[in-house]
């Protein structure tokens, strides 16, 4: 029974990897988002519901469309963060807002979107990412995409500091723009990055700094990840399908019984026996 439970979960991981996280808020009430349904139907691509709330004509009256790509970013790293979060703290305090954890990706490109979106609102287009030094010019409309660097490795850990650097980007867009509508996905899903310094170059500070050969204070859980995905996986088989089966065989081994008894029945004559 565990076996076929384990299986049937199948389908639905690799129904999820490919997905991704699409979440809406807004400073100021907006049609666009709340004619939106509670949950979508599963033909609908990030690239569909991108281009329903960004064609919409309520989304010109905004001072600020912010599209915050999160390369990588799953639901399962918006369900881990605090209430306390950037991200939490703006939709619990946000006019209208939508989630949507699981959709598929399809075809789009996030700086295209934004570069169309700018045209057909007479806004300007802006590109940056957290640490730029940028000026926004209050009382003009601006259309922001704000490019985070990739989501990998100890994903808790790295998604608290992804977390700073939002707060700080999106403090600076709200002083300057405070009527905005946050558009949060991702452009890219967390399997193709291999190394960050290949997406994200200036996070890699080997290449403006001496590298740092000292090892990291602490026990080996702090120097080494040693629960990568695929030990948990193999750990969850081995625990959960292998060893029921193990234990079950040893058990039904162990209660075999042999009918055979030895000994004469009681009363039983041998010479008896052999004159009948």
């Amino acid at each position: 029974m565990r076996t076929i439970l384990f299986s049937a979960f199948f389908p639905l991981v690799f129904a999820f990897s490919d997905t991704f996280p699409v979440v809406f808020w807004s400073s100021h009430r907006s049609h666009a988002l709340e004619r939106l349904p509670g949950s979508l139907s599963g033909g609908t691509r990030v690239s569909n519901l991108l281009s329903e709330i960004l064609e919409h004509d309520d989304v010109c009256g905004h001072d600020a469309v912010v599209i915050v790509d999160q390369p990588g970013i799953h639901a399962s790293d918006l369900r881990a963060l605090s209430p306390e979060s950037a991200i939490a703290r703006r939709i619990s305090r946000s006019v209208s807002s939508r989630q949507y954890p699981y959709i598929p990706g399809g075809s789009f490109h996030l700086p295209t979107l934004a570069s169309s979106v700018a045209d057909r609102c007479e806004s300007g287009h802006l590109s940056y990412t957290p640490g730029d030094v940028v000026q926004f010019e209050k009382g003009s409309k601006h259309v922001i995409t704000l490019t985070m660097p990739p989501l990998e490795g100890l994903r808790m850990a790295h998604m608290q500091e992804l977390d700073g650097l939002l707060e700080d980007a999106l403090s600076k867009i709200e002083n300057a723009l405070p009527n905005y509508l946050i558009i949060y996905t991702a452009s890219t899903p967390s399997h193709t990055f291999s190394r960050r310094q290949e997406v994200w170059p200036a996070l890699d500070l080997a290449a403006r700094a001496p590298a740092n050969t000292t090892l990291a204070s602490g026990g080996i859980l702090k120097r080494y990840q040693l629960l990568t995905p695929a030990l948990i996986i193999s750990l969850l088989v081995s625990l959960l399908v292998l060893l029921p089966i193990i234990m079950f065989g040893i058990q039904a081994l162990a209660s075999i019984q042999s009918p055979v008894r030895l000994d004469a029945p009681k009363g039983f004559s041998d010479q008896q026996k052999k004159n009948q």
